[in-house]
């Protein structure tokens, strides 16, 4: 019933949407309206440019109508309209022609470029209205919509990859369905640092359960003079999104449908079962010895042993490695030689289909899509699908418009790999001497596992957890959106915005009974069901007054409003084991033992005012200014409300007559600046206040469970905004008709009082991180854009690229009053009380923070010089070195090496970000390819600790095949002695950071648009295209990781002791991530 009750808005906001279809039915009196009772005539031409070759996407409307239809690859369109009306011809960079129908079936148009600049067309967003991008004053990126149309991609944030100057954007990882790591102009925040996603008008929190198909343009709000409209959400950038609305004409019906596969980029290169054995009886051998000389030294000769004796028996003679066994027989007797990475990973099928239909008159539209995606993960156990579906109408009365929006996604997860580095890391980690599949009836459900006694194996069977478990996700999505608008009188308008968004999901992980081994098992009573259910109801409304008016040379606008939105949210989890053997009951009434409950729910309210006034003058020099007032929830009384103000300047300079002519190909040269502050209140809810964490607990011996309570949070009422000043200077430019435009942006941004929980120390009874204003962060950088577009001799081709160089540091901390202190984060997968990272003032955000390695001690005679130079150096992290351990570098030179001697070992942060991209049509056939990159970051190979640590008795890599044996087998001086007892090799240094720069191919589409005479064959079709497509073809990096793109996809455990968890300390942290996937797709457009 309450999943019902929250669907109520959603089927009101429909009606906006049912009702402009009666409206339509209504004949116009006016003489506009009795044109169209007059019976329409087919048209159809082409429209070629001044070489006579035919003109793809050229806009063909009925003048005084908003009815048209676009050319295909060919030049060709068709129409219907009355002998009275008059066709406008348009396109971009070419003079657009009005030409009479008449008595005329077939209608021929050749266009001629046009002198004027093209920004003086193109419109963007600018946050509650749109402007002319040549009269935008702040820095707003778009991305160029013709390069994503016809490219397959399945998550909407993708779109932005590469695309937009100033604009990074990484994959967190390759898990199906994942979304991307999106930080506009550096790393703003300690805290998350996403920007706001504003979606029709809506702020849907995130786009990436939006269809892909359905975005007709995406606009970035970069600088503070853009965002402060925004307010408290803007601080980390706005992307708005605008989806596809109807337009006037005769119904369309469009369809888009790929298919394809999917596989892992790289292997690791892991070793077999022989090597691995000689790897691993090294480590024994070398930790029985350590053993040894450390009991000899201090007096204990008894506890010597012989060496080769602590050896894993399965492994200890590699004359007789393990075989399988009579119960396999179709190997029989053959060497055990799992490669584990084959037989998790998959070729994995990728299957999407789009439907739009769309029409209507002048005066009413309406357009509904439907989309399905299923995506198989290249991990087995990992699956994503999607089923959305929109409906939008819009509705124009005299001087009234209606319009509403309802949107509609179901998702279901499957993700049985435990998050983006669960399974992945495991697989690293598995023994090859292990078989997946044992078929002795005792081992339940078919799996192997590994025996203690026999293989001393810490890893278990990934594929086994990843077919036997089943954790899934359901979510669903809704929002609907309805606007009015009217127009009092010529320039006054007021809007009406309202919305409501509903968030359902739930998560559901069972694990069932199984027996692999005697050691790997799960035993009847143990199988657990955990269900996890979250619900978010949400609403907005905004109330817009805005006046537009030219008197002379001058021209201004004039917006004010108020808003209001709300976000409700509800949280219950719980957990039980013991349920029926089969595993076919899988309800919480079923199950015996309640082992985890817990549930609350918040909600967070916002008010604000805003205004903005455009002024321009003489069409030569704008003025924008932009002022917010805020108040938020989430912030005591007396710290509640802030003011964001902004302004910002532009001068085209081309517009001056000391310019004109003066440099011919000049067409257009606009210098802008501005300034701004804008707020942030991404924290929790109650931040401010004392809370009270209640247990369950056990307590003294007890037999029932008693309540008890400890503070989670200190009272914080002094807690305020944190607030972001950014200044930008920039400049556009554009030659040759605007053919050649680009720009060229400098800023300077700091964010102040930055919202941090922080860490405190036990003993002050608080179990918690309160939340404080802790400091201060800078961001400085230079931004290039530039593109190049071009119609002739029969190739429509374009180029256009853009690069970011951004300096990030910590400007200042103040961790309890210690303006010296750092802020910790990046808990190390091996200990999650040792971190990777840090924050600390003067080194960028999240920089890597350890040891670093001076050598490889080759001798005793090597072991002795180091002794004596550096005094007591010997006596380290693990004891005593040896040779072919690894010599740290004594940093403040005390003798010693502790954690005195760490130092930043490198940063996540990228010295430049770039992308490239091309686009060429010709005679039906089209191809675009598109390219992005980073120069300059490191990352910390966390898994490397495994693969080449050579003391658990994990898999290692071949790296290890390379590590000092002996004086005479030295190795390549990089890897150490293997040794099952080290704690010295293993440290956090720079032995593990790597260079994380890479270039990659992300997408090569080539396709073919059918011409009218093949498409009148097959049907009444407008558009028909075929188009095969590949992802992320070529990587070009040094990385030896499975992928250099790694984002923010590793993320320990909250309960953990990672005070960083989901900030920005845990970028470029690789714990063998779930790697994207490169794929082959073939598709097929329809249209008629």
């Amino acid at each position: 019933m309450q999943t019902k009750q929250y669907l109520v808005p959603l089927a009101l906001l429909g009606l906006v949407v049912l009702r402009p279809v009666s409206l339509s039915a209504t004949p116009r009196p006016d003489p506009l309206g009795r044109m169209y009772q007059q019976a329409d005539i087919p048209i159809k031409g082409r429209i070629t440019d001044e070489g006579g070759l035919g003109l793809a996407g050229v806009t063909v409307s009925i003048k005084g109508t908003t009815r048209g239809t676009t050319t295909n690859a060919n030049g060709e369109y068709t129409l219907n309209a009355p002998e009275t009306a008059t066709l406008i011809y348009s396109f971009v960079g070419y003079a657009s022609q009005e030409i009479a129908v008449g008595n005329r079936s077939t209608i021929d148009v050749q266009l001629l470029p046009d002198t004027r600049t093209l920004n003086e067309v193109q419109v963007v967003s600018v946050g509650y209205g749109e402007q002319k991008r040549r009269d935008v004053t702040g820095a707003i990126g778009s991305v160029d919509i013709r390069t994503i149309q016809n490219v397959p991609i399945q998550t909407a944030d993708q779109a932005l990859q590469g695309r937009i100057a100033g604009v990074d954007v990484q994959s967190n990882s390759g898990v199906p369905g994942n979304g991307v790591k999106v930080n506009v102009r550096g790393t703003g925040t300690i805290n998350n640092s996403d920007p706001l996603y504003v979606i029709d008008g809506f702020y849907p929190g995130s786009i990436n359960n939006i269809n892909p198909n359905d975005i007709a343009s995406i606009d970035v709000l970069k600088d503070a003079s853009a965002t402060a409209i925004y307010g408290v959400l803007g601080a980390n950038g706005v992307v708005i999104v605008t989806t596809k609305r109807a337009k006037a004409g005769k119904p369309t019906i469009t369809l888009d449908s790929y298919y394809g596969s999917q596989s892992a980029i790289k292997f690791l290169p892991l070793l077999g079962t022989r090597d691995f054995a000689t790897v691993s009886n090294n480590a024994k051998d070398n930790g029985t010895a350590d053993n040894n000389s450390s009991a000899w030294l201090s007096g204990r000769p008894g506890n010597i042993l012989q060496v080769g004796s602590e050896r894993v028996p399965s492994l200890a003679n590699l004359d007789n490695l393990p075989l399988y066994d009579a119960y396999d027989s179709t190997r029989r007797g053959q060497r055990i030689d799992t490669d584990w990475q084959r037989a998790v990973y998959r070729a994995a099928p990728l299957r999407n289909i789009n439907l739009t239909v769309a029409g209507g008159s002048e005066n009413a539209r309406i357009l509904a899509s439907v989309g399905y995606l299923k995506q198989d993960g290249i991990v087995q156990g990992s699956d994503f699908e999607r089923i959305s579906a929109r409906i939008n109408g819009d509705v124009t009365y005299k001087r009234l418009k209606i319009g509403s929006t309802i949107y509609f996604a179901q998702e279901n997860r499957l993700q049985n790999i435990g998050g983006t580095s669960g399974t992945t890391a495991s697989i690293t980690k598995a023994s090859p001497a292990l078989a997946i599949y044992n078929l002795n009836p005792k081992y339940t459900l078919g799996f192997n596992g590994n025996e203690r006694s026999r293989d001393g194996q810490d890893a278990g069977n990934p594929l086994r957890d990843l077919i036997i478990n089943d954790n899934r996700n359901l979510a669903y999505t809704g929002y609907g959106t309805a606007f009015l608008e009217y127009e009092f009188i010529p320039g006054l308008k007021y809007r009406l915005n309202t919305g409501v968004n509903l968030y359902l999901g739930t998560t559901t992980n069972y694990n069932p009974v199984y027996y692999s081994s005697s050691y790997d098992f799960r035993a009847p009573g143990q199988n657990s069901l955990y269900q996890n259910d979250y619900r978010s109801v949400g609403w907005l409304v905004e109330n817009t007054v805005s006046y537009e008016k030219r008197i002379d040379k001058h021209y201004f606008t004039v917006l004010g409003g108020y808003v209001a939105r709300s976000e409700n949210r509800t949280y219950f989890e719980a957990q039980k084991l013991g349920f029926p053997d089969g595993d076919r009951i899988r309800v919480a009434d079923a199950g015996g033992t309640v082992t985890l409950y817990n549930g609350n729910n918040g909600q967070t309210r916002q008010v604000g005012l805003l205004g903005r006034i455009n002024y321009e003058y003489n069409d030569r020099y704008l003025l924008t200014v932009n002022v917010r007032r805020d108040g938020s929830s989430r912030f005591a009384r007396d710290y509640r409300y802030g003011v964001f103000p902004s302004a910002s300047l532009g001068w085209r300079v081309s517009e001056e007559p000391f310019m004109k002519n003066r440099i011919p190909a000049l067409s257009e040269l606009k210098l802008r600046a501005g300034w701004g502050q804008i707020g942030n209140q991404n924290i929790g809810d109650y931040r401010y206040q004392q809370t009270i964490n209640i247990n369950a607990r056990y307590l003294f011996g007890q037999n029932y469970v008693s309540g008890g309570g400890t503070v989670s949070d200190a009272a914080t009422a002094n807690l305020k905004w944190e607030t972001t000043a950014q200044t930008n200077v920039g400049l556009d430019f554009g030659f040759f008709s605007n053919r050649l435009s680009g720009s060229i942006d400098l800023y300077d941004k700091v964010t102040s009082d930055i919202l941090l929980q922080a860490p405190i120390e036990a003993s002050t009874g608080i179990d918690g991180r309160p939340t404080l204003n802790v400091g201060r962060v800078k961001n400085q950088g230079l931004e290039l854009a530039a593109q190049y577009q071009q119609n002739s001799g029969g190739i429509d081709w374009s180029l256009g690229g853009n690069i970011s160089f951004v300096n990030n540091r910590v400007l200042s901390l103040n961790l309890n009053g210690d303006q010296t202190a750092f802020l910790p984060g990046g808990a190390d997968n091996s200990n999650s009380n040792r971190f990777l990272t840090r924050a600390a003032v003067g080194q960028p955000v999240g920089v890597f923070y350890g040891l670093v390695v001076d050598r490889i001690i080759q001798n005793n005679s090597d072991l002795y010089y180091a002794n004596a130079a550096d005094g007591n150096s010997a006596s380290t992290y693990g004891g005593g070195l040896r040779p072919g351990d690894i010599k740290y570098k004594d940093l403040n030179g005390d003798g010693i090496i502790n954690d005195a001697d760490q130092t930043v070992i490198g940063s996540p942060i990228p010295k430049f970000t770039y992308g490239f991209y091309g686009r060429a049509g010709y005679r039906g056939f089209d191809v675009q390819v598109q390219f992005n990159g980073v120069y300059g970051s490191q990352i910390y190979n966390a898994a490397r600790y495994w693969t080449e640590g050579m003391q658990r008795n994990f898999n290692y890599d071949a790296n290890t095949l390379n590590r000092w044996v002996s004086e005479t087998n030295p190795g390549n001086g990089k890897v150490p002695r293997a040794n099952s007892n080290d704690a010295n090799n293993g440290q956090v240094s720079n032995r593990y950071i790597e260079d994380g720069s890479f270039l990659r191919l992300r997408n090569l589409t080539v396709g073919y648009n059918f011409p009218a005479a093949i498409r009148s064959k097959l049907g009444n079709m407008s558009n028909l295209r075929v188009y095969a497509t590949a992802t992320n073809l070529l990587t070009f990096t040094h990385y030896t990781g499975y992928d250099p793109e790694i984002g923010s996809g590793y993320r320990q455990d909250p309960n953990a002791g990672d005070p960083s968890y989901g900030s920005n300390l845990n970028r470029n942290i690789d714990n063998a991530n779930y790697p994207v996937a490169r794929s082959f797709l073939a598709g097929i457009q329809l249209a008629f």
